[in-house]
């Protein structure tokens, strides 16, 4: 695998993008991408290249408001991930990995965000290609609706992904080990 945004199949496992952009606390970047394919995804992994030394933040799967070229205030269930704290110079990969998977529909738009809190982190980008952009908010609660409206669209492509895979399909007993059995008992 080599590097990766949006999303992806498999973990990026070297950086996307050549250049940096700065998050300082309460800023909120995100990025538009499309689930592949159709039907149920999961997501199992959710990450950024960002360098952080002495700063947290939290990210998650935002829902598209087509009608204002933004990100919703609404968030895929359970993809907000809990505090994260790096703590590295250089450019490396900071993931979150789901016990409880968030789910996405393939073929529709979502937005992959990056909220920084107290601190800073570097975003390894490419300085064109993507739909992206930022605002600004008071951690640790994410924007409204109303707030992602004033988004600063930028064309920057962020290192942001999110692994995605189909949903195991539920364990079935074959119909032959359902029949029930009678054991009977003897008393001496």
């Amino acid at each position: 695998m080599a590097a990766a945004n949006g999303f992806t199949a498999t973990t990026p496992d070297t950086r996307f993008g050549d250049t940096t952009a700065t998050c300082t606390n309460g800023m909120v970047r995100v990025q538009k991408f499309t689930a592949p394919g159709s039907g149920t995804l999961e997501i199992s992994e959710i990450g950024a290249y960002v360098s952080d030394t002495d700063g947290v933040f939290k990210m998650a799967i935002l829902l598209d408001d087509d009608d204002h070229s933004c990100p919703s205030a609404t968030m895929v269930a359970n993809s907000e991930t809990p505090e994260m704290e790096p703590g590295f110079a250089s450019i490396a990969k900071a993931a979150h990995t789901y016990d409880t998977k968030p789910e996405v529909t393939g073929g529709t738009v979502y937005w992959l965000g990056l909220y920084t809190g107290p601190g800073a982190q570097d975003i390894s980008l490419l300085a064109s290609g993507g739909t992206s952009g930022y605002v600004s908010a008071s951690y640790s609660t994410w924007p409204t609706d109303t707030a992602w409206h004033s988004i600063n669209a930028l064309s920057g492509d962020y290192s942001l992904y999110a692994v995605y895979g189909t949903p195991e399909a539920g364990t079935t007993l074959p119909p032959h080990l359902l029949r029930t059995t009678n054991i009977c008992f003897l008393s001496a």
